[in-house]
């Protein structure tokens, strides 16, 4: 008996040992792919990369795609709530009844293989073709009402159902899928790949016995549902390859987005603009010009249309559509006010109407501290003032210049070019009108402070700033500054208004006013051996 104990024990330790080394000698799957079968039911296989994400379109590769095996499932999360009047009520459906009254019940029906609800203890009502949601509530609510006097009902889609749909065509990934309830054409378009050269414009949808015709495009840029309708049980939609070249319509100039897009039968003049996601506020919309090639000739004839009074003219495929910008439409003219104003800064104008007295009255009207004397104002635009002939006598040498050029360019040097003939006092104390002059986007109006001050420079003991006298002239300034050095050229000396730039060679006949200069230069060095060499030779 001990024997044979020793024996089955020997037998069992052979069988264990052949069964481990079968287990060791079977080949192991590379750590990735174990990896791989680890987490496949609980991470999803990454999307892959299509020609889509570098296509200039709206649809991208949908990552919510399990596409490990066919038929490929997509999950469509909801974007927006069902519309009881479009969703198609189908097998798989929950609808959820809620009773309100005496006797308070909740109960949900599935929608059977076979199109028909089972209403506990009460009936069984069969789903008629194509029936939509609102369709069928109303439907229940008038049969409960006769059932339940004193309750009311509320009838809700509790469950979506899922079935399978194909797809084909101008697509990366052509085949079945598994979808819901809430998917719509966009859906699965972008799931099973769009490519560059696939036709949004022109899907079909193969429902029963009728065909959809779907503009995904405009769906997509105008929120019109119709060309991204929900999809139905049994399905089939074809997307077809657009024509690259001449099947489009292109648009240009003042619209969002402007460009090439694929031609569809029935396109019109606001159609298009719709998709080129509207006009510029600028735009000239009561003359859309069209060019249109005349059969396979290379002749054209344009046509203008209003898109105002005529949105529904119709487009041919190659049509030309240009829409014009208004010529300074709400242009942002602007002028800038900086001194003794009450609110300097910038103020908008219209230009060439409006005027100077009315944006220093927007601007609160001057400080008691504003000197009107020195005001100015300056035309910043360059293209208003630039001087042609000072440009050119800028390019020569002075020695190639005659006597009436010389004095041109140093006089026109000396001035602000861009100063405009404008008499504050006059205009603001006097009310002469003449000057209240019409004003250009750019424009600097400077009311400087009052200075009470005359300047004295240059050759005299004493120079600097010296407070302004009324009717004193230039020679009693030169007296308070301690008269001439011995270097002063006295013949030369030069009175300058720094409001408009002007020199003056000094005389008691021109009148000293605030924030004058007087300057008085030196005698020019002078080496008399140099002289006297150059008089012997």
């Amino acid at each position: 008996e001990l024997m044979r104990t020793v024996q089955l024990i020997l037998v069992l330790i052979f069988l264990y040992t052949v069964s481990v080394f079968a287990q060791l000698s079977k080949p192991r799957p590379p750590n990735s792919a174990r990896a791989a079968t680890a987490t496949a039911s609980t991470t999803q296989k990454p999307s892959r990369q299509t020609a889509t994400e570098i296509f200039e379109g709206p649809f991208a590769q949908d990552t919510t795609v399990a596409q490990q095996q066919e038929p490929y499932i997509l999950v469509t999360p909801q974007d927006r709530p069902i519309d009881p009047e479009k969703y198609i009520i189908g097998p798989g459906d929950e609808i959820a009844i809620a009773v309100i009254g005496p006797y308070t019940q909740h109960f949900n029906c599935q929608v059977f293989p076979e199109g028909k609800i089972y209403i506990p203890n009460l009936d069984v009502f069969q789903i008629e073709k194509n029936e939509n949601f609102a369709h069928l509530r109303d439907r229940l609510k008038d049969y409960l009402n006769n059932q339940f006097k004193e309750s009311r009902f509320e009838i809700f889609l509790s469950r979506l159902k899922t079935f399978r749909v194909s797809i084909a065509g101008e697509i990366y990934h052509p085949g079945f899928y598994t979808v819901n309830g809430n998917s719509r054409l966009m859906d699965i378009v972008k799931a099973a790949g769009f490519k560059p050269t696939s036709s949004s414009r022109k899907i079909k949808i193969f429902r029963d016995s009728t065909t959809l015709d779907c503009d995904l495009l405009y769906a997509l840029y105008t929120d019109d549902l119709t060309g991204n309708p929900y999809l139905n049980m049994g399905d089939r939609i074809f997307l077809p390859a657009n024509e690259p070249l001449y099947d489009k319509i292109s648009i240009y100039g003042a619209v969002n987005k402007p460009g090439d897009f694929e031609y569809r039968n029935g396109d019109t003049v606001g159609r298009i603009i719709q998709l080129a996601l509207g006009l510029w506020t600028n735009a000239d919309s009561e003359h859309v010009k069209i060019t249109r090639f005349i059969s396979n000739e290379s002749q054209y004839k344009e046509i203008i249309v209003s898109f105002k009074t005529q949105p529904d003219f119709p487009l041919k495929s190659d049509d030309r559509v240009m829409v014009y910008e208004r010529s300074n439409f709400r242009e942002k003219y602007v002028v800038h006010i900086i001194g003794e104003v009450k609110y300097p800064g910038y103020y908008p104008i219209v230009e060439g109407k409006t005027r100077l007295s009315e944006v220093i009255e927007a601007a609160g009207g001057f400080t008691e501290y504003a000197s009107l004397f020195q005001a100015q104002m300056q035309r910043m635009k360059r293209e208003e003032w630039v001087d042609p002939e000072l440009s050119r006598l800028n390019r020569m040498l002075v020695s190639d210049m005659n006597d009436i050029e010389r004095e041109y360019w140093k006089i026109r040097n000396r001035e602000k070019l861009n100063l405009v003939a404008v008499d504050f006092e006059k205009l603001f104390i006097e009310n002469r009108q003449k000057y209240n002059v019409e004003l250009r986007n750019g424009d600097l109006i400077t009311i400087p402070k009052v200075t009470r001050s005359v300047t004295v420079s240059g050759a005299v003991l004493n120079p600097g700033i010296q407070t302004f006298k009324q009717g004193a002239n230039y020679k009693d300034y030169i007296a308070i500054a301690g008269g001439f050095n011995r270097k002063a050229r006295k013949s030369r000396i030069q009175i300058i208004k720094p409001r408009t730039g002007t020199w003056y060679d000094a005389s008691t006949k021109i009148p000293i006013e605030e924030g004058d200069i007087i300057f008085i230069p030196e005698k020019p060095l002078r080496d008399y051996w140099e002289i006297f060499k150059d008089t012997l030779t």
